[in-house]
């Protein structure tokens, strides 16, 4: 016959039981954890940065990750709830490693070859192991002396177990983000009978870790089930810049845990760097320096409008740009032919430029050659000593427009010779509106129109431009000779060779 005592500590029994066997049907937890409290779950670390940050508070989410598809399966189906009894029920779901699949991959996993692994539980499913190792994701391995590595897989987040849903092997992972709180705002404390007043609705300020980088957009981890959006902005920190300067983008496309970030401009994202939910606007400039080398060209060629004539207009420019604000460039701008039947006619302007160069400003000069066509006295063509001035303001890969002034010593004298503007604009992510008009009496003109379009690299090395104008194109020359003026004396004539017509241009820029 049982006391009182006995008979309420078998009501305690069953109904603990019953709660396991409940626990593990439902998949929230492996018979050992409905039994017993967990020993050693493993955590992840945000990736953010550690949870005791000053305005940083950090939750915790267990997720279920279904393992990807092309692995064995097994048939298996959930076990319904058993019968109150004292003992814990049988796990059905997912077959239980034996302890010596337990000694023989710990023994694997003591060795060199061996991926790390954490190692916090293990499964036996359709012959196969699953080993879930916290932070290092799930190994999957087959049995043998030594075991053999079929797969590693990395899951966002920390993988504390395994579970059984709708016949399918899923791990139980450990996920934190981090959750912004707003600075406390200047006003006297709420008083004790409006503090109980509802407060509203926050905006989501997940903290993310991007995962994939292109040159004109990112993917983070974060996706619709943690309240990312169309539209939404996300902060970055540009690699490119000590200290990490941050750059804004938006979400042009969601899944249910993949964001994919569109940038305004390019920038240097490095992958795994911290990527949070922000109400900033979207970046469409930065002040950054793209050091290192470069070369550009573009050729316009053209077919003569009033002659019969053709001819060809190019720029090259070589340059390299140190880490400090100052570049070097070897210019070529422009160097042009054109030839008829008739006549014919060159332009030439080369110089090295040394200039200061800041991230929205530059300005510097060198020394070089170009030929005078047309000085505007009684002198034949020929060439001088070129002095260059040159200006830059604004962004190189924004809004920025920059002048040239050529000057030349030429018979002795500083001749003001030709103008060379240039502009752009940012039109749409990594396309740009550029702008072109020079002349002179070096023998040349143009004006021109075109865009630039990025497709290669983010504006380091790399990097590759292309550019397409049209335009009109000009190449002339202006020769004397002295005739005899009645009544004694002599007067000069002079002869133009001119040749023009509408061009096209198409070039490069590339950065090393």
């Amino acid at each position: 016959m049982m006391t009182g005592d006995s008979r309420g500590l078998k009501r305690i029994s069953q109904r603990f039981a019953s709660t396991a066997a409940l626990a593990v049907f439902l998949g929230l937890a492996t018979p050992a954890q409905a039994a017993d409290p967990p020993q050693n779950q493993g955590t992840s670390t945000p990736r953010g940065g550690s949870a005791a940050s000053s305005g940083i508070q950090t939750a915790r989410a267990a997720e279920t990750t279904a393992l990807p598809d092309g692995l064995p399966p097994a048939a298996v189906s959930p076990t319904p709830p058993q019968p109150t009894s004292s003992e814990p029920p049988t796990p059905t779901a997912a077959e239980v490693s034996s302890p010596e699949d337990g000694a023989a991959l710990r023994a694997w996993l003591s060795s060199p070859a061996a991926p790390h692994c954490a190692l916090v539980e293990l499964a036996r499913r359709a012959g196969l192991i699953y080993a879930a190792c916290g932070a290092d994701g799930v190994l999957i391995v087959a049995p043998g002396s030594p075991p053999t590595l079929l797969d590693h897989q990395h899951l966002p987040g920390s993988v504390v177990g395994f579970a059984v849903a709708n016949g399918k092997l899923v791990a139980r992972v450990n996920r934190e983000i981090q959750v912004e709180i707003s600075a406390p705002s200047p006003t006297p404390p709420i008083a004790a009978s409006t503090a109980s007043a509802p407060l509203p609705p926050a905006s989501p300020r997940g903290a993310a870790a991007v995962v994939l980088v292109t040159p004109d957009h990112v993917v983070i981890d974060l996706g619709r089930d943690d309240s990312i959006q169309l539209g939404t902005h996300i902060a970055f920190e540009d690699a490119s810049q000590p200290g990490g300067q941050i750059v804004v983008g938006s979400v042009s496309r969601v899944s249910p845990h993949r964001a994919r970030v569109e940038l305004a401009v390019a920038h240097q994202i490095a992958f795994g760097s911290v990527a949070r939910v922000t109400l900033e606007p979207v970046t469409r400039n930065v002040e950054r320096r793209l050091g290192g080398a470069s070369f550009g060209l573009l050729a316009r060629p053209f077919l003569g409008l009033a002659s019969d004539g053709v001819g060809v207009l190019v720029d090259a420019d070589l340059g390299y740009r140190f880490a400090s604000p100052f570049q070097l460039r070897l210019v070529f701008a422009p160097i042009g032919s054109a030839t008829s039947a008739q006549s014919s006619s060159t332009t030439f302007t080369g110089f090295l430029l040394a200039s200061y160069d800041s991230p929205v400003f530059e300005a510097g000069s060198g020394l070089g050659a170009q030929t005078v066509n047309d000085s505007g006295r009684p002198i034949s063509p020929g060439s001088g000593t070129l002095l260059p001035l040159y200006f830059r303001a604004g962004r190189i890969d924004g809004l920025n427009a920059s002048l040239r002034l050529d000057f030349t010593l030429f018979h002795q004298e500083f001749e003001f010779t030709s103008a060379f503007f240039r502009g752009s604009v940012p039109i749409v992510p990594r396309w740009w509106l550029v702008l072109a008009a020079a002349g002179g009496s070096s023998g040349f003109s143009l004006f021109e129109a075109g865009v630039r379009r990025r497709f290669l690299g983010d504006g380091g090395s790399g990097t590759l431009d292309l550019l397409a104008t049209a335009g009109a194109s000009r190449i002339y020359k202006v020769e004397h000779t002295f005739q005899a003026a009645p009544g004694g004396g002599e007067f000069a004539v002079a002869n133009t060779s001119s040749f023009s017509g509408a061009h096209l241009g198409l070039g490069f820029e590339k950065h090393f």
